[in-house]
């Protein structure tokens, strides 16, 4: 499978524990808990799939923001 392929997969949607967890900007614990749902052999291919690229995504949000929350408080206010 190329690697775009996984976009496809894409509308499955997390289960809720990890969107939560995503969306709360726990980053770190949303990994683990993909990482543990991987490693589960009774996983459907397309929420395995949809994994995988969620995976890769969240591992890159943290590069898409320059900015901690102080810092950008700060900033704002200057």
């Amino acid at each position: 499978m190329y690697q775009n392929d996984y976009f496809k997969y894409l509308n499955v949607g997390l289960p809720e524990n990890i969107q939560r967890y995503k969306l709360a900007g726990y980053f770190d614990k949303a990994v683990e808990l993909i990482d543990r749902k991987l490693g589960d052999e009774g996983v459907p291919e397309a929420l395995r799939n949809c994994l995988v690229l969620q995976r890769e995504l969240i591992l890159r949000l943290p590069a898409d923001f320059r900015f901690t929350h102080s810092e950008y408080g700060k900033r704002l206010y200057v």
